[in-house]
């Protein structure tokens, strides 16, 4: 008999009451920033949805997190960027949030965010990341820079993916599947909460084959983004969509 692999459902909330007062955020945050003559600028703190296992399925920009919460985190990546030694770059800082509002680094790196972190920044603050940053490589600290984290708040913009785990847990591929055929991905209507919107949606094309079995399986097979007024309801929307977007495909289980 084949051992069981027990799986994590990533839709039990993450209970962290010590950083969020509501649910659907995840245990960790990511944010962006700028060094200018070795000193570090906080520009944008992205939430993020559970995770599977340490695969990201989502981002919010901005957080919603409150100003105590705000200042741990500029803290630890401040002490990270500068400990580095960093001098005029951009940063990309991961940060976990623990019990007792203790923050741990995961990761910084003198580089922007990877998927829409840093159009998204753009969309909500109108602020252009790379234009800052050639302003900073040109003027050091004469260049522009915020004065602390970008706090106007017009929206809130979702960058945000789909990946076959997301069809297992909501039921519609089999866990035992070893590869699958698609044939559509969509999002039925309904789904979205408050005045939330699905601003793009995009999905593997008809007849994308996925091995399960491999690493591979990790990538996206859709992707959308969403934008509303209301952080809470934008996460609520998300969660929704992992339940309930639909998959059609075929599929072949071991023999």
């Amino acid at each position: 008999m084949k051992p069981r692999l027990l799986r994590r459902n990533f839709y039990r909330e993450n209970k962290y009451p010590d950083w969020y007062q509501t649910e659907g955020y995840s245990d960790y945050i990511s944010i962006e920033g700028i060094m200018a003559d070795g000193e570090y600028f906080p520009v944008a703190i992205h939430d993020k949805t559970p995770q599977i296992g340490f695969t990201e399925t989502s981002h919010i920009t901005p957080s919603i997190l409150d100003d105590e919460a705000k200042k741990i985190i500029i803290e630890a990546a401040k002490k990270a960027n500068e400990g580095l030694g960093l001098e005029n770059c951009a940063t990309h800082t991961e940060i976990k949030l623990m019990k007792n509002r203790e923050a741990g680094l995961i990761e910084s790196a003198a580089r922007f965010a990877g998927w829409n972190m840093i159009p998204n920044i753009k969309k909500v603050f109108g602020v252009d990341m790379a234009q800052l940053l050639l302003d900073v490589l040109c003027f050091g600290k004469d260049a522009d820079l915020p004065d602390g984290l970008l706090e106007q708040e017009p929206c809130y913009i979702a960058d945000c993916h789909l990946y076959p785990e997301h069809f297992k847990q909501n039921g519609q591929l089999p866990e035992a599947a070893e590869d699958m055929i698609i044939e559509s991905i969509n999002i039925p209507d309904g789904l979205l909460k408050g005045d939330t919107e699905l601003v793009s949606f995009s999905a593997a094309a008809p007849g994308t084959t996925v091995d399960l079995r491999l690493f591979e399986a990790f990538n996206s097979i859709a992707a959308f983004e969403l934008k509303g007024s209301n952080s809470q309801d934008v996460a609520d929307s998300i969660k929704h969509i992992q339940q309930h977007a639909k998959l059609t495909a075929k599929y072949v289980l071991p023999v």
